[in-house]
C-alpha cells in the first residue's frame, strides 16, 4: 500500500469514529422505522433526552442513513421503530382507571402510542407502555 493509500485509509477511518462519536454525543444510536406503507428504514434515532434528566419524547427523531437532515415522526406517522435493542409498535391505546383498577384497550379513537413489545408470539403480545416517573428531589 502506498502512503498516500494509507493516509486516505486513515482520514477515512477517522472521519467514520467522529460521525459515530458526534451522533452517540447527541443522544442519537443506530436503529429503524417502519414507515405506513410497511418500509423498513435503516438510520440512526433518539426517542428520549439524555440523562439524568430523562424525559420520552412524543415524537421520535430520525436521521435515514445518507443524509444530514432529522425528521420528527408521531405515533401516527409511522408503524413502529426500534432503537438498539428496544422494538416498538404504534397502537390506539386507551386506559381506563377506577380507584387504583387500570385497564386497556386498543381503541381507533383514541391518538396512538409508542408501546415497547417485550415478547411476541403467532397469537399473543406482550407490550409495555414507557413512562417517567420522576416525582423525587
Amino acid at each position: 500500500m502506498k502512503p498516500t493509500q494509507f493516509c486516505m485509509v486513515v482520514l477515512l477511518l477517522i472521519g467514520g469514529i467522529h460521525f459515530s462519536a458526534n451522533a452517540q454525543k447527541r443522544g442519537f444510536r443506530p436503529g429503524y422505522i417502519i414507515t405506513q406503507n410497511g418500509d423498513t428504514l435503516q438510520g440512526v434515532l433518539k426517542d428520549r433526552s439524555p440523562e439524568p434528566f430523562v424525559t420520552i419524547y412524543n415524537k421520535i427523531r430520525f436521521k435515514p442513513q445518507g443524509k444530514s437532515r432529522t425528521r420528527k415522526y408521531s405515533p401516527e406517522d409511522i408503524l413502529g421503530y426500534g432503537i438498539h435493542d428496544r422494538h416498538f409498535i404504534s397502537l390506539p391505546l386507551r386506559e381506563d382507571s377506577a380507584f387504583f383498577k387500570f385497564r386497556y384497550s386498543l381503541d381507533a379513537s383514541v391518538p396512538n402510542s409508542f408501546l415497547r413489545v417485550i415478547a411476541q408470539s403467532d397469537t399473543l403480545w406482550h407490550l409495555e407502555q414507557e413512562f417517567i416517573y420522576d416525582d423525587n428531589n
